[in-house]
């Protein structure tokens, strides 16, 4: 499972950038947080032009943890 923190500042970074849904799936939801080696993410009701702002915070963000 993904971290409660780690997926709170996931939200919180897409309601930034104007995300209107997010959708987790894959290997995240079910194996344990030991086990996890990256998070699959869907999106939708993006703004035109935040897709690539989100992604990059996103993407940034993960290769700092």
């Amino acid at each position: 499972m993904i971290p409660e923190n780690e997926l709170k500042k996931i939200i919180e970074m897409a309601k930034k950038c104007g995300v209107g849904k997010l959708y987790l799936s894959g290997s995240s939801l079910s194996k344990s947080t030991e086990q996890v080696r990256d998070y699959d993410f869907a999106v939708g009701d993006v703004p035109q032009g935040e897709f690539f702002k989100f992604y990059g915070k996103f993407f940034l963000r993960r290769a700092c943890l």
